[in-house]
């Protein structure tokens, strides 16, 4: 399947979105499942380089008892299109919290090719300045992650007729 630049752009319309929205909600899953699957990919696409990404959120799916068809698609918050900004901000933040620099030739070597192997090259210092600020960031965004999706879920089901906390269809009153 060859992707077009159309292709690509229809992602990101609001229609899309919603449908996709659509679907997520209308699960009959606990609100509370929807909004921790979220999370959970959410943290790890922020925090483990991409390549590691798969493999580290199928076991902790099965640990923390989330849904895979939820928490994987969240991974890909770091992505070919996001990883220069992510990247760069992890960088920041590990490197204030640390007070570890890295140079712009080293990072510039994560950009060219973001893998864990990229981020390994950068020794035991550079790993440090990755996991802090990759930690920080994913604490924060998982927060977010968690506190938007419940709220946003619970809306959405108080208005289409759902029960908020499980998702199944309320029954009409007669």
């Amino acid at each position: 399947m060859k992707i077009t630049t159309a292709k690509l752009k229809s992602l990101f319309r609001k229609e899309t979105f919603r449908k996709y929205l659509h679907k997520i909600i209308s699960l009959d899953i606990s609100t509370k499942i929807i909004a921790q699957s979220l999370t959970l990919g959410i943290f790890i696409g922020t925090l483990i380089p991409i390549g590691l990404q798969t493999i580290v959120i199928i076991p902790l799916n099965l640990l923390f008892r989330c849904k895979l068809i939820l928490s994987y698609p969240a991974t890909m918050i770091s992505n070919p299109l996001t990883a220069l900004p992510l990247y760069y901000i992890t960088f920041v933040i590990g490197e204030k919290a640390t007070g570890i620099e890295i140079t712009w030739e080293s990072f510039r070597k994560i950009i060219d090719s973001p893998s864990i192997e990229s981020i390994i090259n950068l020794g035991s210092h550079g790993l440090l300045v990755y996991f802090v600020g990759g930690l920080t960031q994913a604490i924060i965004y998982s927060i977010l992650t968690y506190v938007l999706t419940y709220k946003i879920v619970v809306m959405y089901r108080n208005k289409h007729n759902r029960n908020p906390e499980t998702g199944v269809l309320n029954s009409p009153s007669l």
